[in-house]
Parts: C-alpha cells; sequence; structure tokens
C-alpha cells in the first residue's frame, strides 16, 4: 500500500498521512497513514474543509493550486514521530493530489520533512514523485477500501495496546530508579552503619523493585518488539561459554532446593552471532521456570551444534546451535501445550514453587528467539518433566545486516542476573540469601581483554593551570584530553590532528577564545568542528556574544561535573549525527534517482524554461528511443502526429501559469503499436518559491479505455434490450386484456369458479402490466428519453393522487393508512404524473413488505428551503448492510412477502431517479429486520416571487 511504502522510507519521511476527499469536495477523509497513529490531533479521521480551524490547510492548498509548507509542528500538535529518528519533526508539507484523467482534486499528502534533512530541491522533487506514486496507489487501493478500513480499527486496536504497554512501563522506571538507587547506596554503606533491622527491610525494598523492573522490562521489550522498535545487536560469541555462565548463576538456588544442576555446554567449532542482553534472558528465563515448577530430580542445561534438518529448522544448511533446558519437574498438560507461548498464559493445576508470575516470560522468550531467526518448542509429559529447545540459525545470512557487529563487548548481566536468582531464592521456604552473596558480574568469553571503540579526542585550552587540571581529570574517564595554556598552541594542535571538539576559555594570551574560535570557522576543514567555550562572564548577553560569533555552547563558571560531561556529551552526539546527515543527504539523493528509474510508471522533469531534463529508465523502454533522445523538446517525437500539437499547446500553457495539468494522447510504443496514455504533472517550486519546472507521471491507460468502451457498449445494448423487452411483453399483454373484457361484458351465465378466474387473470395482466410500464420507463431514464411535462403543483395533489391509486392495494392487505398533510398550499415544480408514480411506487412498496393488517403513515413536512414526503411503516423492515444498496437497480432483498408478491428490484431504483431528475432526493430508513421502513422524498420548494398571483 501506499502507506506502508512511505513507511518504509521513514529515514526522509518521518510521518505522513493520506487524504481522499468526498464527492462534495468538502471533507477530507483519512484513508492511510504512516508513522502517526490515525485519529491523533494531527491525523484526525475526518477534516471538514469548510472549518477555518482545520489542522491541515487543505482549503489554501486547493485556493493556492500548490502544495504548503507548515512550520512549528511541535507547537501545534506536540511531540511528533521522527522515523527512525529521535528529533520531532518542525515541519511539514501538504501536497495535492489528483485522480488520473481528471480536473479534480482527488485529495492530499501531508509530509512530514526529515529534521536531519535540508529542504533542498531535490527533496521537494522526492516529495512530489512520492505524490505521484500515492495518486496510483490510491487508483488501486479503492476497491480494497472497506476491507482496508477493518484492518486498520484492528490496527489501530493493537497500537493502542502497544503504546499502553509502553507508556506504563516507561512511567514505572522513573520511580523504579529512584527506588533503587538510594537503596543501593544505603546497601554500599559499612557494616554498623545501617542499624540490622533498617538493611533487612532495604534488603527486601531492593529485591522486590529489582523484581518489579524486571517485569517492567518484559513489558517495554514487547511493546517494542510490536512497534519494531527494538534494536539488537548481534555479535559473534562463544556461546558455550557465554550459556555456562548464566546458566550456573542459578547453581546455588537449586542445590539448596536439593536438585541437580548439569551444565553440559560443549565448545562449538565457531562463535555464534547473538544480541548477548538477549540471550540473558533467553536462558535466565528458562532456567528459572525450569526451578519454579521441579520438585526434586535435575534440571540440566544443554548446548550443542546439529545441521539444520536435523534441528527441525528451517534454516539454510548453515548449521544451528540447539539449546537444551530439561527438568524432572511437574511437566505440562496436553491442553496447555496450544498456549504455552501466548502473552499472558499461565499454566494452572500443576504443582509450583511459587503461584506469582505475570505469564510473560515464555512468550518473552519466543520473540526474542525469532527475533534471532531462531524457533522455540516444548517437549513435555505430563507428571514426568520438560524440554524447552531453542533453534538458533549459525551464520548471519539470517540477521539484519544493519544489526550486525564484529566487536565483542563484555555486557555484564548484575541487574538482570541479581533480580532472577533474588527472586529464586525467595522460592525456597527455609532459606534466606543475602544479596552480598550473589555474583555481581557475570562475564562473555572476552573478559579480561575488552576493547573499547576509539574515544573522543578533546583539545581542551585555558591558560590557568588549575583549571586545566580539573577539567582533564573531569573528562579523562571518557575522552583522551590534550590541554593547552593558550589559544595558538590549542590552534596549531588541531591543524596537526582534528579532534572530535574543542573546549576552550575566553580569557587566553596570545589567541583569545574567540579568536581561536573565528580561525577554527573560516577553514573549510574545521567549519563544522564543535567548539564549546567556558567563560566567567554571565548574562545572557554573554551568551549571545558567544553564540553568536559561532561557538557551539557557551557554559559559564562556575558549573557543575555533570553539568560540564552532559554539554561535551550532547556537542559530540551532534557532530556524529550532523556526519551521518551529511552522508544520508548523499544516499537519499541517491535514492531519489533510483525510485524513480525503477518505478512502474514513465518519469520526467522538466526546468523553468520548459526543456525536459530527465526521463526513467521506463519511459526509454517503452518507447525505445536510445538515451538522451527525449530530452529537450525530443519526446514530442514519440506522440501521435495528430496528438502532438494539442499536447505540446497543453504544456506550454500551462508551464506559462505554472498549474497542475492532465492531458491524454496516444504514444507510439517501442513495437510500432500506438498506445493511449495519461501525462500527469504538477509544477516544482524551490524552498523560497522560484519556479523549478514540472515533475510529471505517463501511464499506459489504453487497456482501461478499452474496458470503458466496452462497458459502454454493454450497458447501451441492455438499454436496447430492456426497452425491445418492453415493447414486446406490451403488446401480447394489451391483446390479453381485451380479449378479456369482450369476455367479461356477459358474465351472466358465467358460473362463480369462471367469474373469479377472469378476476385473478385480469390482476395478473394487470400487475403485469405494471412491470413493464416500470421497465420501460428504467430504460428510458437510463437513456435520457424521459422529458418530464412539469408545472407549480401542489404537494398535497401528488399524495392525494397516490393514496387514491393505491387505495385498492391497501384494502386487499387489510392496513390502515393515516395521512399528515399541512392544510396550506405546498408548490413545487414537478412532473404530476411522475411524481404521483414515484409516490404509488413507495405506498405500494410499504403495503407490500408489511404483514397483513399492518399500519402505512404518510406525512408532509414543510422545511425551509423544501418539502419532505413520509412514507413509514410497520413492517418488515430491511437488514443493515442492505440499506446503502436499495436503490441499486435489480436490487432484491430475499425476504418471504418479497417472494409472495415478485417484482424486478427496479422500482426504488425508477423512484430515485425521478426524484433526482426534479431535483430532490430520496432517502431510506429502518432499525433493522422487523422494525419497519421509513422511505423520505424530499423536494425543493418554489419560492413565492416564483409563483402567479392566481396560484398563490
Amino acid at each position: 500500500t501506499a502507506a506502508a511504502a512511505l513507511s518504509e522510507n521513514s529515514h526522509d519521511v518521518p510521518f505522513a498521512l493520506l487524504y481522499l476527499l468526498d464527492q462534495s469536495g468538502e471533507t477530507a477523509t483519512l484513508a492511510g497513514a504512516a508513522g502517526l497513529t490515525p485519529n491523533e490531533l494531527a491525523s484526525p479521521n475526518v477534516i471538514d474543509l469548510t472549518n477555518d480551524t482545520a489542522v491541515w490547510p487543505f482549503r489554501s492548498v486547493i485556493e493556492a493550486g500548490t502544495a504548503i509548507e507548515m512550520h512549528d509542528l511541535p507547537e501545534i500538535f506536540g511531540k511528533l514521530p521522527g522515523g527512525v529518528w529521535p528529533e520531532s519533526p518542525q515541519r511539514a508539507i501538504v501536497l495535492p493530489m489528483t485522480k488520473h484523467g481528471q480536473a479534480q482534486l482527488a485529495g492530499f499528502v501531508v509530509v512530514g520533512l526529515s529534521s536531519r534533512l535540508s529542504f533542498t530541491d531535490e527533496y521537494r522533487a522526492f516529495l512530489d514523485l512520492l505524490t505521484g506514486h500515492v495518486a496510483t496507489a490510491v487508483a488501486n487501493a479503492r476497491a480494497y477500501e472497506e476491507e482496508r478500513r477493518r484492518a486498520d480499527a484492528l490496527a489501530e486496536l493493537d497500537r493502542a495496546k502497544t503504546n499502553f504497554f509502553s507508556n506504563v512501563s516507561h512511567e514505572f522506571r522513573t520511580p523504579l530508579t529512584l527506588m533503587l538507587g538510594p537503596a543501593e547506596d544505603l546497601l554500599r554503606m559499612h557494616n554498623g552503619s545501617l542499624p540490622r533491622e533498617a538493611r533487612t527491610q532495604i534488603e527486601v525494598l531492593h529485591r522486590n523493585a529489582l523484581r518489579l523492573q524486571r517485569l517492567v522490562t518484559a513489558l517495554l521489550d514487547f511493546s517494542r518488539i510490536e512497534a519494531g522498535r527494538i534494536r539488537a545487536s548481534y555479535i559473534p560469541s562463544d556461546l558455550a561459554m557465554l550459556t555456562a555462565d548464566l546458566a550456573s548463576v542459578f547453581r546455588s538456588a537449586i542445590e539448596k532446593a536439593r536438585i541437580r544442576l548439569v551444565v553440559d555446554c560443549a565448545p562449538l567449532t565457531e562463535p555464534v552471532f547473538v544480541d548477548r542482553e538477549m540471550w540473558e534472558k533467553i536462558v535466565l528465563n528458562l532456567v528459572s521456570n525450569a526451578f519454579k515448577f521441579t520438585r526434586a530430580g535435575e534440571i540440566e542445561v544443554r548446548l550443542r551444534e546439529a545441521s539444520a534438518s536435523t534441528a527441525n529448522d528451517d534454516g539454510s544448511g548453515q548449521g544451528v546451535a540447539v539449546l537444551s533446558v530439561r527438568d524432572t519437574g511437574t511437566g505440562i498438560a496436553t491442553d496447555q501445550m496450544p498456549h504455552l507461548f501466548e502473552r499472558f498464559h499461565r499454566v494452572e493445576g500443576g504443582w509450583a514453587r511459587t503461584l506469582e508470575g505475570s505469564g510473560i516470560g515464555l512468550a518473552l522468550v519466543k520473540e526474542l528467539v525469532t527475533l534471532h531467526g531462531g524457533s522455540l518448542r516444548v517437549e513435555s509429559v505430563y507428571g514426568e518433566g520438560s524440554t524447552f529447545i531453542v533453534t538458533i540459525p549459525k551464520g548471519t545470512a539470517h540477521l539484519p545486516g544493519e544489526q550486525i557487529s564484529m566487536g565483542g563487548d563484555t555486557i555484564s548481566t548484575v541487574d538482570t542476573a541479581t533480580s532472577f536468582v533474588n527472586e529464586a531464592m525467595q522460592w525456597l521456604p527455609d532459606e534466606v540469601v543475602a544479596p552480598a552473596s550473589l555474583p555481581l558480574e557475570i562475564h562473555s568469553e572476552h573478559s579480561g581483554r575488552h576493547t573499547d571503540a576509539r574515544r573522543p579526542r578533546i583539545i581542551w585550552a585555558d591558560d590557568n593551570a588549575d583549571m586545566r587540571d580539573y577539567v582533564r581529570r573531569l573528562l579523562s574517564e571518557q575522552f583522551d584530553v590534550e590541554t593547552h595554556a593558550d589559544g595558538e598552541a590549542a590552534l596549531a594542535a588541531v591543524r596537526r590532528t582534528l579532534p572530535d571538539l574543542v573546549l576552550a576559555d575566553v580569557m587566553m594570551p596570545k589567541l583569545d577564545g574567540f579568536g581561536l574560535l573565528q580561525e577554527l570557522r573560516t577553514s573549510d576543514a574545521t567549519r563544522t568542528l564543535p567548539v564549546i567555550l567556558l567563560s566567567a562572564r554571565a548574562g545572557e548577553e554573554a551568551r549571545v556574544e558567544g553564540m553568536g560569533a559561532g561557538a557551539d555552547d557557551y557554559i559559564v563558571k562556575p558549573f557543575s561535573a555533570n553539568e560540564l560531561l552532559a554539554h561535551v556529551l550532547a556537542h559530540l552526539e551532534l557532530s556524529k549525527q550532523r556526519q551521518a546527515t551529511s552522508e544520508a543527504l548523499r544516499e537519499s539523493e541517491a535514492r531519489f534517482r533510483t525510485m524513480a528509474d525503477f518505478a512502474p510508471v514513465m518519469i520526467w522533469v522538466t526546468d523553468p524554461s520548459g526543456q525536459c531534463t530527465y526521463l526513467n529508465n521506463k519511459w526509454y523502454e517503452f518507447t525505445g528511443v536510445s538515451s538522451r533522445q527525449g530530452e529537450g523538446f525530443g519526446w514530442l517525437e514519440s506522440l501521435h502526429p495528430d496528438d502532438r500539437e494539442n499536447a505540446n499547446a497543453k504544456f506550454l500553457v500551462s508551464n506559462e501559469r505554472r498549474e497542475a495539468f492532465r492531458v491524454e494522447y496516444r504514444m507510439r510504443r517501442h513495437d510500432g503499436e500506438d498506445r493511449w496514455v495519461i501525462d500527469s504533472a504538477a509544477p516544482r517550486f524551490g524552498i523560497d518559491g522560484d519556479y523549478l519546472g514540472y515533475i510529471g507521471s505517463v501511464t499506459d491507460i489504453t487497456d482501461v479505455k478499452r474496458i470503458e468502451t466496452d462497458l459502454r457498449d454493454a450497458d447501451r445494448r441492455k438499454d436496447e434490450f430492456l426497452a425491445m423487452l418492453g415493447h414486446e411483453l406490451r403488446n401480447p399483454l394489451a391483446a390479453i386484456q381485451l380479449a378479456l373484457s369482450i369476455v367479461r361484458m356477459d358474465d351472466t351465465h358465467a358460473s362463480t369458479d369462471v367469474v373469479e378466474t377472469w378476476a385473478i387473470i385480469d390482476r395478473q395482466a394487470d400487475y403485469l402490466l405494471r412491470l413493464v410500464d416500470d421497465l420501460l420507463d428504467m430504460s428510458r431514464v437510463t437513456r435520457g428519453k424521459i422529458r418530464l411535462q412539469t408545472a407549480h403543483v401542489d404537494v398535497r395533489t401528488i399524495v392525494a393522487r397516490a393514496v387514491e391509486m393505491g387505495r385498492h392495494f391497501i384494502d386487499e392487505r387489510q392496513h390502515t393508512i393515516e395521512l399528515a398533510v399541512p392544510d396550506r398550499q405546498l408548490l413545487v415544480e414537478a412532473d404530476l404524473v411522475r411524481m404521483t408514480q414515484v409516490l404509488l411506487n413507495l405506498i405500494n412498496n410499504a403495503a407490500k413488505y408489511t404483514p397483513q393488517g399492518g399500519h402505512i403513515f404518510v406525512s408532509v413536512e414543510q422545511r425551509s428551503d423544501d418539502v419532505a414526503i413520509h412514507v413509514k411503516d410497520n413492517g418488515i423492515g430491511i437488514p443493515s448492510d442492505m440499506l446503502s444498496s436499495v436503490f441499486d437497480l435489480f436490487t432484491q432483498i430475499s425476504r418471504t412477502l418479497e417472494r409472495a408478491h415478485g417484482g424486478l428490484g427496479i422500482g426504488l431504483t425508477l423512484v430515485r431517479r425521478l426524484t433526482e431528475m426534479h431535483g430532490g432526493s430520496v432517502t431510506v430508513h429502518s432499525d433493522g429486520v422487523g422494525q419497519g421502513s421509513e422511505f423520505v422524498v424530499v423536494l425543493p420548494l418554489l419560492n413565492a416571487a416564483s409563483v402567479p398571483l392566481t396560484l398563490r
């Protein structure tokens, strides 16, 4: 879908909204969203274009005829998603979208502009290209609109649930941090500094806070996985050593429960790529689960290599690592097995060391294993034990390339392991283990030879030796700091080897901080180098002076260590992001061209003079013209000679007016066949509003036009057949009725049965004649052959005539009919015969679908500029799923009464067509089956000034 395509490009499109206009052009409905959840402040489901306070300026786009850029989005909507970037977009652009082959707008595309990219002409061209692609996608997607709406509703519910978990988890983390931090500070105090009773209580608080933190983290992991925001880092790992270390964390707790722990992790032939934090959670959850449900016997943690086929895995033959966690516990009942890995599912009925649990541990394990491209299964015999088997493919072919790292950083597992083991210790009835006895850290196979990434290099200049030493000590733990006593020496050091950041005092000999800054900013090599100035001069003016001179930041002395460190870290990160943004811009430009060359339609671009400067590969493939021959005005040579002048004139006029255009013409394909195409284009404008030319697309519509022609021919033949059929049926019916009237002239000698038979034939002939007349009328309406004989008609007269003509059928059904008609004249411009036919059809319909002895209510209601005629019954009603189609041609609802009375399914269609020919409308309402129905015909009232005095 269009929204999905936009979602995949979140580097350049943080969010996008697709709105489609209704037929009135006054309401825009949200049809797709990327990056934003529908029906939020920035993405309402419906926008009223007549409302001046609408969140997006759709009406202004229509009036201007071009795209409109919006600024300061966070002030309007609050924080908006930044795609893959953490920053909220500041700007968005609203682009008009037109239907292929039509001049009017089809809708709008709202695109959030990336905070990491400048809004260049290339960026704008890319968005224009996206809009063209979206327009094509919309045309294809309309057939699936209803199903997509249902899918969006389910997705919205799922997003809301995910956001709820994420929000709750984040809200919990702050108070948890504020509980754990002080608790750990107190526990680190020397023995005797804290009373024993207080220490015991703090240990309880600490253990339970760790457990709560683990549950919160699991919930947050789920929300991140579902939202696609979890970011793994797969690194080559000695999986045997890592797994053995993790399993051994439980040895003390397991052996205190008199259970044997077997750790059998044979070395593997090669490292396995895993996210170590995720692997910790997999192993710790499975071993903890085994301990929880094992009363006696043993728990075995086993790691082996296997081929993909041996492991029942769908791998590519690279081989797999197989982790199995076997226990001799309670086992799992057969009826519980299908639900074992569902979120929040808890196995009921079996023995366990505790009944506590959230039901998310195994579900999280399954999700984490899936992220590794692996599988999780369980083998269990109830009452004998269970074996959980994790299969992880070796190699990297199954992993996202951007998440693979060849580093081998040691990952501390102290918090995660401590939380699991603390909780396990609480399951033992008579054992109390102090947190101090638990392992503080688990090292991977690279423990003891840890290699950091390159430390950022900082040049720090200050003439005060004590200050130089103080700042150096503050920063040296994380950075390589080179100190200098003046700006001149610092400048020379920068020119020798470019650092990551310069930190300088304002007041220095030889070259002060401002002089150093000026030198750095005049060189291309150091123009973007982050520079932070330190000064004893406080006040806003001093800060403005420093920032105005080109400094990235200005810190006033005295400052705290945390403050300085925070500023340095922030600007190092910003510098890294600037470099990434520059690279992203180059990549983005390459993507723009790649997207155009691989687009499914022909794409072209012109300059302001109208010269074609770019044609994508699809254009050259279609025409067979050699490369670059179509540029300039060479593209005209591929057009049919009879269409060339008109297409060129259309383009030149639009180029002069700088407005979007659509034009159809025939185009010579490479095989010599002339194909009909539609050429759609929109003007391009730069950031400053300068006209840049056009970007357009050419789509082959030959097959569509052929289908349209065939459909029109079929429709015309159908109408001709209906007209012929009606006339052919009317002739024998006239003869039947004439013969019957002659026979009935003398019925004095006829028996009662014969007379009743004549009556039946007469009624059925009349009914058949009405059906034929309706058929003929429908054919005439469809072909535009009906001409209304309008005059100033009193609505009361229409009602009276229709009721009188339908009286026989009403009485025959033993219905009662009630009228509520004003005692004043209500004049409309109408054909008396046709409007009587409309109302009679509705009254007969009410009588037909109301069980015998029912009630029909006909009322007339005068409104401001029109009059409404209501026909209401207490009959069998209309199913809700049929209300939208009751006026469609040949629509019939399968109901007992309908089968009894027959019908062609054209009566209500004729009602609607005749009413619309009078400038009116007809609607239907029903509360459902058995609740009756109400049809309302609305006609425009005549103004008193237009009515002759003789009729007033």
